[in-house]
C-alpha cells in the first residue's frame, strides 16, 4: 500500500492503515490457509474468508484453488457488479 501507485491518490486512508494492523486477529487460522505464492498475501485471504469477497489488481497471486469460501475479484468486474 505504500507503493507511488497508491499513495499519489493519498491512499490508504488512515482507516485502512488501522485495519490491516488489526486484520490477524479476523482472519481464519493461518495454518488452515493454503499457500500463496506471495506468503505475506496470505492475510488477506484470511480475511476474505469471513468477508466473503476479496478485492485485488493481483490476481494472480490468488489462485482460485486457493479461495476456499472467498470470492476473489478484481476491482473493474467488482465495481460493475456494484453499479459503481
Amino acid at each position: 500500500m505504500a507503493r507511488s501507485k497508491f499513495t499519489r491518490y493519498v491512499f490508504p486512508p488512515p482507516w485502512l492503515t488501522r485495519f490491516l494492523e488489526r486484520a490477524e486477529l479476523l482472519a481464519a487460522d493461518p495454518l488452515a490457509l493454503p499457500d500463496l505464492p506471495d506468503p505475506d498475501d496470505r492475510l488477506f485471504l484470511g480475511v476474505a474468508q469471513h468477508a466473503g469477497t476479496l478485492v485485488t489488481g493481483n490476481l494472480k497471486h490468488f489462485p482460485e484453488q486457493a479461495w476456499g469460501k472467498a470470492r476473489v475479484l478484481a476491482p473493474g468486474p467488482f465495481a460493475a457488479m456494484y453499479g459503481l
